[in-house]
Order: C-alpha cells, then structure tokens, then sequence
C-alpha cells in the first residue's frame, strides 16, 4: 500500500477534526477566534454598545426639544391672543366693564403663561431656565456633550404676565410690550429648532460609528457561510478517502496475514 496505517489514520484524524471545526461554525455562524481576534472584538462590541447608548441619550435630548418647541408654539399661540385683547382694549368707544371683562380674559391668559412654564417637564426636570448637557460621545470630554438651552423662557414672558389693559393708556403700552415679547419668543424657539438640527446630526454621526463598530466586529467573528461550507465540503471528502483508505489497508493486512499462515 502507499500509505501506511498510521499515515492513514492522521489525514483521517485531520479530516474529522476539519469537518467538525465546519460543522459548528455553520451551527453556531461564528468563528473559532484566538485570545488576541477575542480582544479585538471585545473591544468593538463595548465601543459600539457606547454609541447606541449615545444615540439614546440624543434621543431624549431631542425628547426635550420636542417639548420646549411645543411650549413655544403654545406661548406664541396665547401671546397672539393677549395682543388681540390688547389692540381692543385701547380702542377709546370701549366702556369700563368691556375693559373690565377684557382684563379677566388677559389674567386668565397671564396665569396660563406661567402654567405651562411652569409644567414643562422631561423626567421630572424643566427643560426651561437651565442648559442641559447631552452625553453624545464615548469619552468624558467636552467634545462629547452638547449643551442645550432655550434662554429663560420665564424672563421673556415677564413683560407679558405683568402687562394691563384695564384702562386704554395700558392697553395701549401693552401691545408694544407684547409685541416685543413674542419676537423674542420666536427668536428663542428657533434656538430651540438649531438644538435640534444639531442633536439630529450628532446622532446620524454615532449611529453610523454604532454600524461601523458593529461591522468591524462581525467581520471578525461571524463565520463565512460560503466559505466554510465549501471547507465542510472538502472535509467531508477526505474523512470518505481517508476511511476508504483505510478500510482498504486493514482489509489489504488480512490478505497478506492469510497469506503468510
């Protein structure tokens, strides 16, 4: 015979150890990686875990846009309101008590300003008066937070809460005064649409570093299918030689034993 019995039992040992090597790749779709290829993807798997932790704090960072927005339209909503009642109360054909029922209407309106200040809650904190800083990166940096704000809301109203239109002359100063605060309103919900226009992209940024990250870790550790099929193919070939083989030497060895007696 050309191989030996003990040639024939290693390239069938071999064989065997291949095919099951491709067996449970196939079975579990990963590789079989060494300590360093682990590390490597230790590594990946925590920086793309960081991330998506990231995208979610974005996530509640635009939670409170979405909020302050909302309270700024709902302000302009009323401001409008209060300057329509104004414009009428500074009409001179009006009587004390067409004032009067005017001025109720505008307090209602004035004690709905600071409600929904006052209200504006994202996980029991204001999202007005104070900066709020969004972790958006993976390191303790200042290039990973974002701080955002919508200006002292309460200071802006100020003008309108306290604004009159119990009599004409205040009426009249109160549609400038309100006037004035509905331009700073609109000017402050446009800080709050950059906010969001940034935080927008910042988590456009982290989520395709989450699929980066998540890729280069897959390319690691995930088993080619193709591939190791094709091996589990050529496994399956040489473990079918190797025991025809050696099934031929063994049944070759009785012959010559047969032989010989």
């Amino acid at each position: 015979m050309v191989n030996s019995s003990d040639s024939i039992k290693r390239g069938l040992s071999s064989a065997l150890s291949d095919l099951n090597k491709s067996n449970d790749a196939l079975s579990s779709g990963k590789k079989k990686l060494d300590p360093a290829a682990l590390a490597v993807v230790a590594a990946l798997d925590n920086e793309a875990a960081v991330y998506k932790q990231a995208s979610k704090n974005i996530d509640y960072g635009q939670s409170v846009g979405n909020i302050q927005d909302s309270v700024y339209e709902q302000t302009s909503a009323v401001l409008t309101r209060m300057s329509e009642l104004a414009t009428q109360s500074a009409n001179g054909t009006l009587s004390d008590s067409q004032r009067g029922a005017i001025s109720q209407e505008t307090q209602q309106l004035q004690e709905e300003l600071t409600r929904q200040v006052a209200s504006a809650e994202f996980n029991g904190q204001n999202v007005f008066n104070n900066s709020i800083s969004i972790q958006a990166g993976t390191d303790g940096s200042a290039n990973s937070q974002i701080q955002i704000s919508a200006g002292d809301i309460s200071a802006t109203l100020s003008a309108a809460i306290s604004a009159s239109v119990g009599t004409q002359g205040q009426a009249a100063s109160a549609i400038d005064a309100l006037s004035s605060v509905a331009s700073a309103i609109s000017s402050d919900r446009a800080s709050v649409g950059a906010n969001q226009a940034r935080l927008s992209y910042a988590q456009n940024s982290v989520d395709s570093a989450v699929v980066v990250s998540s890729a280069a870790s897959s390319r690691i550790k995930d088993a080619d299918i193709a591939e190791v099929f094709a091996q589990k193919v050529g496994a399956d070939i040489r473990t079918q030689v190797s025991t025809a083989l050696f099934a031929q030497n063994n049944q070759s060895a009785r012959i010559v034993q047969t032989l010989l007696t």
